[in-house]
């Protein structure tokens, strides 16, 4: 543990690492959903004066690298000293981030909820069809899907209903692989509030 905190925090993030605990956590999440636009909105709300943008996009804290620590995460946003150095010139100052995996992922819910209780929460939607469509094309063009997008979508409607018909629930893993299961927003949602 000791090691990936160095190694991630330190000589992964140089000074951004070694300065972490200067840095400011998000004011915003951008957490969904996959397919919908998230990269497009979270880089258009950067382009404001007074919205300060972290290192990259996507940066999946609360699910994926949350092992890696607080310290971390805070080292991918902007300075203290500099969100305030831009409140003082245009009125207000804000940062975030986007992860729309964090949408259907009960772990990161939980620990948004308790990392960042005064967090805003932004959830950009799609036409369900359409942001299948487009998340099927993405795994074609990069070499992950060969199946048809016919037999893609009835091979997800058949193992969502055998879930159903088992009173299970669809797993983190389960939305990641599904096509159709991105696009049970209802579902994803109700997760957020009754965490």
């Amino acid at each position: 543990m000791m090691y990936q905190i160095l190694r991630y925090q330190i000589l992964g993030r140089h000074y951004y690492g070694i300065t972490s605990t200067s840095r400011a956590l998000p004011n915003f999440l951008i957490i969904g959903g996959v397919r919908c636009g998230t990269t497009s909105l979270y880089y258009n709300l950067c382009q404001h004066p007074s919205v300060e943008k972290a290192a990259y996009d996507e940066i999946g804290y609360f699910d994926d690298n949350y092992h890696l620590g607080l310290n971390w995460y805070r080292s991918m946003f902007p300075t203290k000293n500099r969100i305030e150095k831009i409140r003082k010139k245009t009125g207000n100052c804000i940062t975030g981030e986007d992860t729309p995996f964090y949408i259907w992922n009960e772990d990161a819910i939980k620990r948004i909820k308790k990392s960042l209780q005064q967090i805003k929460l932004i959830v950009i939607l799609r036409n369900p069809v359409d942001r299948a469509y487009s998340n099927y094309h993405l795994s074609v063009r990069k070499g992950n899907e060969k199946r048809s997008f016919n037999d893609a979508i009835r091979q997800d409607i058949k193992f969502i209903d055998l879930k159903n018909n088992n009173n299970e629930k669809l797993t983190n893993e389960d939305f990641k692989r599904s096509y159709v299961a991105k696009g049970l927003y209802y579902e994803q949602l109700l997760k957020w509030f009754n965490e």
